[in-house]
Order: C-alpha cells, then structure tokens, then sequence
C-alpha cells in the first residue's frame, strides 16, 4: 500500500529576487517555461520563503512540514520543482523580519540576507504590471525590480542581485 501524503495548505505573500535583467526568461519567452536559460547564465534567486531558513518562532513540526512542501515531497506547487533542487544546503533558525509596505516588499536575516522588491514602473503609477500564468507559483504575479542594496551571503557563497529582476505575489497553496 502506497503511502498518502498529508493534506496542507498555506497562504500568505510570497516575492522573489534573481540575477536575471528584466524580465527572467524562465518563465517569459517564446520558449517553454522553465527551457530558456536565464540572461546571466546560471540562476540566483532569493525567495521569500526560502527553506533554508525558519523564523525562530516556528515549532518543530511547523519546520518539518515546510522542508516537506518545499522540497516538494509533500506534493503541491513545489512538487514539480523536485527535481530542480540538487542540494539542500541545510537549514537555520534564524530571526525573520518580512515587511509588506504597500507595494514594496522586504526580508531580513541579520548578517544573512536583506531583499526588497517594489514594482517596475508602469504607465501608470497607481498600479503594477501584472502577468496572468507565468508563473508556477501563483496564477497572477506582478512584475518587480530589487533595490540597489540586496544581499545574501551564507554558505560560502555571496549573492548581489541589486536592481535585478523580481516577482511578488499572494499565494495560496495546497497539498490537493
């Protein structure tokens, strides 16, 4: 008997930050989704929800039902990006400060990362550029540009994808 996967559901807000120029290819072109290759040549993406670190106010189960939903193995949205995910480098309770001011949205991890996205501008100003079914995150997903000051270092590793490309979004997501 095959075992069944929990039922989850989680919503929220969501937004990204890559080294991409505007717009990420990935999802935008002629080809498709996923099959170009990025306009660097290799991805560095900063996500919201990155699983290799939880808020310290997360319990214990709350982190092992995320690391299953974000890997993929529980199923849902993130289950078709498995297989993209070579390496899980870990992950660290870490104090988390994520900010929605209006259009503008921000994570910080002191002496870890500091991301901030806001919307490209538009024609007009009062509202964002928004794509319909572009992106395996969530159906509707506005068009967004990193401050100048974006950092991430851990790992060994060191990313600085100020001014690049990004994306934010509500999400609402589930195991069905």
């Amino acid at each position: 008997m095959a075992a069944s996967r929990p039922q989850w559901h989680i919503a929220g807000e969501y937004f990204e930050n890559c080294n991409c120029k505007v717009v990420c290819p990935c999802l935008l072109s002629p080809n498709p989704p996923l099959a170009s290759k990025p306009t660097e040549g290799d991805c560095k993406t900063a996500f919201a929800f990155v699983i290799y670190y939880f808020d310290e106010r997360a319990n214990e189960q709350q982190r092992r039902a995320l690391v299953a939903i974000f890997t993929g193995t529980a199923g849902g949205p993130l289950g078709a990006w498995a297989s993209l995910i070579s390496t899980v480098l870990g992950t660290k309770i870490v104090p988390i400060n994520f900010n929605v001011a209006g259009k503008r949205r921000s994570v910080e991890i002191p002496n870890i990362m500091h991301v901030a996205v806001q919307p490209l501008p538009s024609l007009d100003p009062d509202n964002e550029i928004w794509t319909l079914n572009a992106h395996p995150f969530s159906p509707k997903v506005a068009l967004a540009v990193a401050d100048q000051n974006m950092a991430w270092t851990d790992y060994g590793m060191s990313w600085d994808n100020s001014g690049k490309h990004g994306y934010y979004a509500p999400i609402n997501w589930s195991s069905t």
